[in-house]
This record gives structure tokens, sequence and C-alpha cells, in this order.
């Protein structure tokens, strides 16, 4: 691989030469930019020569920036993807591929490029079960990326879910080249959102308290009442009582009047018979 990246280098010197050469009219009104471009172009082709891919990737990149060309994009491309950069490498090929200026040759060598790099990515869906800013190595990602299958590079990643600057959950997971994998973040709903979870929950608390102080009330009551029933009920045995002896009393005194008035009459009797019986 790395003898086949020297040889599309070297071929990129002269193929550079005309692409940095036959610039457009509004790209020739910067001929600094362009030699400076065409510079840190060759200083990327002997850094990848000597396998110093992250500096080859700097001068690239560089020279893409100042100048952007298909072959430069091409060669940044085949650094990137030593770096294992390869959601940028197959950027920069379908670049290549879609530019105008990108000779037949060079198309070629991309979309071959391409073609066994795409299955080398992983890809990973993320959601979470809240509402939270989600950061995949420290970059937030984006409302639209959440919950959909996004290519990425193979390796370690960071997920991050944070809420007014606290980090409420955080994940690290490694991909291999190909791997899919879905995760699911368990974020805490936020402070509103719980309430409202947990509100019913309150409310049927409440309401099943306000119900049994309900029932004891009426409990008490149905105690109170049973026993002012019982009172009533003990006031009329008495009262019941106190008029039987009333009436007891009544006629004992009747009935000791009539012997009274009896034994009264039969005295009086007696005394008019011998009075009558005295003659002289």
């Amino acid at each position: 691989m790395v003898d086949h990246l020297r040889m599309n280098l070297r071929q990129a010197i002269g193929i550079c030469a005309l692409a940095f050469g036959v610039a457009s009219p509004a790209a020739a009104q910067d001929l600094q930019a362009t030699a400076v471009a065409r510079s840190l172009f060759h200083e990327g082709v002997e850094l990848a020569d000597a396998e110093a891919w992250s500096d080859a990737a700097d001068r690239f990149r560089r020279a893409q920036e100042l100048r952007p060309a298909p072959i430069t994009a091409y060669n940044l491309s085949l650094a990137l993807t030593q770096l294992g950069s390869l959601i940028e490498a197959t950027e920069m090929l379908e670049w290549v591929l879609h530019h105008d200026e990108t000779q037949d040759a060079l198309r070629a060598e991309a979309d071959a490029s391409l073609t066994a790099l795409r299955p080398r990515l992983a890809e990973l869906r993320v959601d979470a079960s809240s509402p939270a800013t989600l950061l995949l190595d420290e970059r937030e990602m984006a409302s639209a990326m959440i919950g959909a299958w996004m290519p990425v590079n193979p390796g370690t990643h960071r997920l991050r879910a944070v809420r007014d600057e606290t980090t409420l959950v955080e994940e690290e997971l490694t991909l291999s080249e190909g791997e899919r994998r879905e995760v699911q973040l368990e974020v805490p709903p936020e402070p509103v959102q719980a309430a409202r979870q947990t509100l019913p929950e309150t409310l049927a608390a409440q309401e099943n308290e306000t119900q049994e102080v309900a029932n004891d009330t009426r409990a008490a009551e149905e105690r109170v009442e049973a026993d002012l029933r019982q009172d009533q009920r003990r006031d009329q045995r008495r009262r019941r009582v106190r008029r039987g002896a009333g009436i007891s009393a009544a006629l004992a005194a009747v009935i000791v009047a009539v012997v009274v008035g009896i034994a009264a009459s039969g005295n009086d009797a007696r005394q008019g018979s011998l009075g009558e019986v005295d003659w002289r």
C-alpha cells in the first residue's frame, strides 16, 4: 500500500505542475498564493515519501486551502487514509470525482480509492432518553444527526450529554473498521419534565390521602352518631323509669288516701251508733 502511495505521489508531481501551471484567470490573480501552494505540495510529497503522514497531510491541506486542485485533494486523501481519518479522506475523494478540472486518469484513481475506502468506515447511531446537547469527540452533534446512522472513523470515540454546561452522562466506545453500533445515552430528564412525569403520581397520592382522611372523618362521624343514638336510648329509658316511678307514687298516694278515707268513715259510723243507744 505504501509503495502504491509513493508511486501515486511521484506521478502527482508532474500532474501538480500542470495543475498549478494552468491556473484559471481568477486563480492567476494571486500568483504568490499559487507559488506557496506549489511549494507546500512538493513538501507534502517529500514528507509522504518519508511516511511522515501527519506533516504530509498538513502540507497538502494548506496547499489545498491556498489553491484548490484535484491532485492536491487526492494526495491529501491518501495521507489522511494513512492517519485513519477515513471520513475526511472520503470527502476529499468525492471532491476530486466531482471537480470539473479532474483529469480522467486521476478520476479513475480517486474512484478506485473511494470504492476501497467506503467499506472500512464504521457507522454509529446515537440517541438520548431526554433532551440534551450531545457531543461526539467534543464536537456538538446537530439535532438532525441524533438518531440517524452516521459514518465515523474506526477507533475510539467519546460521547457526552451536556445540559447547562454540566455533563450528565458520558461514554467511551471503540469501533472497528466496518462496524455498526447503536448507543442509547440514559440522560436524566429535565427538572420541568421530571415534575410533569411525577405530577400524576403526586396527584394520585394526594387524592388517596384525601380519600383516607374523608374515610376517617366519615368513620368518626358515624361513631359520634352511634354514641348519640346510644345516649338518646339511655335517656329515653331513664325518662320511662322516672315516669313509671311517678305513676307508682301517685297510685300509692291514691290508695293510701282511699284507705284513710275508708277508715275514717268506719270510725264515724261507730261513733254515731253508740250515741243513739244511750237513752238517758
